[in-house]
């Protein structure tokens, strides 16, 4: 519960906040803060709480820091509680959903998630596979961006409330599921194209289909995608 996070540990945030963040860091965060979710309802006094979440952060955990693609995760968190809470909220996904792992130094992390995805495409979708791997593409070319931000970087705002929402009850294996929702929507049109036009296309494809479509789809996938 956030509330209760705010109220154990009520001098942590405070005491960070008066801390400074290193230099490059404070600079890579206020480079991504105009790229985190363009539209109008991430409102300005909403930007600036994300700028204090994500270098408090920093601050907690030298180790992880600060990596583009946190901005999104941590976005979505502020842009719906309280900048504190928020706060507490992010750390704890951090550790208990895996996503410190994600952008530790060496990406250990994001490595075996990207390894679980390409199993779980060639068990799933072999032929859209098969052509993948004559064509040259690898899950690391197109997924690594929808694993860093919870598909935050594809989606709006709204879109990607509801994938953070899934992802709280159900964990890795709804982001999974996305994943391979969305190959499987366009799967024809992605077995006739080539490496290069496979790209550009699944560069667009999360904002091609309606979201809550895209979700009743990826449901369909859970029973042969579990979570870590």
């Amino acid at each position: 519960n956030a509330s209760e996070l705010v109220k154990k540990n009520s001098v942590v945030f405070n005491g960070l906040l008066n801390l400074n963040a290193e230099g490059d860091i404070c600079y890579k965060i206020s480079l991504d803060l105009a790229r985190t979710f363009k539209e109008s309802t991430f409102k300005p006094e909403k930007q600036a709480s994300l700028e204090k979440v994500l270098k408090c952060y920093a601050i907690l955990n030298p180790e992880v820091g600060y990596c583009q693609g946190m901005n999104f995760v941590a976005g979505v968190i502020v842009a719906n509680l309280p900048e504190e809470e928020a706060f507490w909220v992010f750390v704890q996904m951090m550790k208990k959903y895996g996503m410190a792992s994600l952008f530790c130094e060496g990406f250990t992390g994001l490595y075996v998630k990207l390894e679980k995805f390409e199993l779980f495409l060639k068990e799933n979708l072999p032929t859209l596979a098969s052509h993948m791997q004559k064509e040259s593409v690898h899950g690391d070319m197109f997924v690594t961006k929808w694993f860093l931000t919870l598909f935050g970087c594809k989606l709006s705002l709204e879109s990607t409330t509801l994938v953070m929402d899934l992802f709280f009850q159900m964990g890795w294996s709804i982001i999974y599921a996305i994943s391979l929702a969305l190959l499987k929507h366009f799967k024809d049109n992605l077995t006739r194209l080539p490496q290069e036009d496979i790209l550009v296309f699944l560069e667009t494809a999360p904002e091609k289909i309606p979201i809550k479509t895209l979700l009743r789809e990826a449901l369909l996938f859970l029973p042969v995608v579990p979570s870590d």
